[in-house]
């Protein structure tokens, strides 16, 4: 065959060799993606196991912040006006710093 062949790339003499070629870029391609997916699917993991972790220490924390505001009675919250906070003692800036 002496007419030259065009295939995806440059051209060739042998449709062999395109198609051998055609076959290494394919299976090069198949090898990384399946070493993305891989690695993906070990972020995903990560991340599931971190969510987990966090979700369990943001329960403990907010069970934690109950029982210390449930013991500690003095540590109550105001919805008074500013004047009526002020009269309770209650106003942060009417401490004297000096």
């Amino acid at each position: 065959m002496s007419q030259k062949m065009r295939f995806f790339g440059p051209k060739v003499h042998d449709p062999s060799l395109a198609a051998k070629d055609a076959m290494f870029k394919l299976a090069r391609e198949q090898h990384r993606r399946d070493v993305c997916n891989a690695r993906l699917q070990d972020l995903e993991k990560e991340l599931q196991m971190f969510s987990e972790e966090f979700g369990s220490r943001l329960h403990d924390l907010r069970i934690s912040m109950k029982e210390v505001f449930h013991a500690a009675p003095e540590m109550k919250t105001f919805s008074g006006s500013p004047d009526e906070a002020k009269s309770e003692g209650l106003d942060s800036n009417s401490h004297d710093l000096e």
